[in-house]
């Protein structure tokens, strides 16, 4: 939790920078490195043994090689985004602006730029619950930026969001993200 005000949020943040965790970064990222190694070495195995069983130590092509190709193919690229994205994901919010970066792209909002604050309020699906969020419009009118409930960053969030809308009532349309900041005001 971000201070001790109304609702447990606490006052604005100046800053509020969302990434993926530490441990992720600094421990995630050589275990990735090495798997990705090993993916790699076994490809580069495969292809210079000069049959397509080679990754499995054959010469004749079995279901061992098609599945051993195919775990190539999914892996190498999965593990490869997941690394770029912990390493690039960054979401950003002051009371100036918030952006998100991952890779080559960047979406940026500015209060007087945003049209509405939305407070999406958690709901059951078949599989599991989805988080609680708040996504913040643009002049296109649809999402630019979402900050999840799950975030540990949630409260100081919810908080800066907060201080968008005592500056601009008119970002907020329903019932729900009134409700939600509403709980903020009272002392």
């Amino acid at each position: 939790m971000v201070g001790g005000g109304p609702g447990g949020f606490g006052p604005a943040p100046s800053r509020v920078l969302v990434r993926a965790p530490g441990s992720f970064r600094y421990l995630g990222t050589p275990l990735l490195l090495i798997l990705i190694a090993a993916l790699v070495a076994a490809a580069r195995r495969a292809l210079r043994s000069g049959g397509a069983g080679g990754l499995v130590g054959e010469s004749t092509v079995g279901a061992g090689d098609v599945v051993g190709w195919a775990l190539v193919a999914f892996f190498l690229p999965a593990l490869c985004v997941t690394l770029l994205f912990i390493w690039t994901y960054r979401e950003l919010l002051t009371p100036t602006e918030a952006s998100r970066r991952f890779l080559w792209s960047h979406r940026r909002v500015r209060p007087a730029e945003a049209t509405r604050i939305r407070f999406v309020a958690p709901h059951e699906t078949p599989v599991h619950g989805a988080a609680a969020r708040l996504d913040v419009y643009g002049r296109s009118d649809e999402p630019l930026l979402s900050y999840a409930d799950i975030d540990p960053e949630w409260p100081a969030v919810v908080a800066a969001l907060h201080a968008w809308v005592q500056a601009r009532p008119e970002l907020i349309r329903d019932h729900d993200t009134a409700a939600l900041f509403a709980q903020l005001e009272v002392d």
